[in-house]
């Protein structure tokens, strides 16, 4: 919706960090928080169900492109169709890596 508007997907919310690729700033990425939920006037978004924590969000230098991750339970939950690693492990995060938006 914000993209529609403005031409540009909103920043991803605090902490953020700069996705680099040979030294050249190439996205950013933080959480789905507020500022993600507030353009739009969405519900609150959840939390990842796994993790407990906010979802991931990110957007590419030009803010042309925007993706949210999150982990599901199982591999079950996601269709064949559906691109997925097959498995994902962050410190103690345990499961499937999903993802929706613009491939970055």
């Amino acid at each position: 919706m914000n993209y529609a508007k403005t031409g540009y997907f909103p920043m991803p919310d605090s902490p953020s960090i700069s996705l680099t690729y040979s030294g050249a700033v190439i996205g950013t990425q933080g959480n789905a928080g507020q500022t993600v939920q507030s353009i739009g006037k969405m519900s609150p978004i959840p939390n990842d169900p796994v993790t407990g924590l906010p979802l991931a969000y990110s957007v590419n230098a030009s803010r042309s492109k925007g993706e949210i991750l999150g982990f599901l339970e199982n591999s079950e939950n996601v269709s064949q169709s559906t691109p997925f690693a097959s498995e994902a492990y962050a410190g103690n995060i345990s499961g499937y890596p999903f993802t929706r938006g613009d491939s970055l």
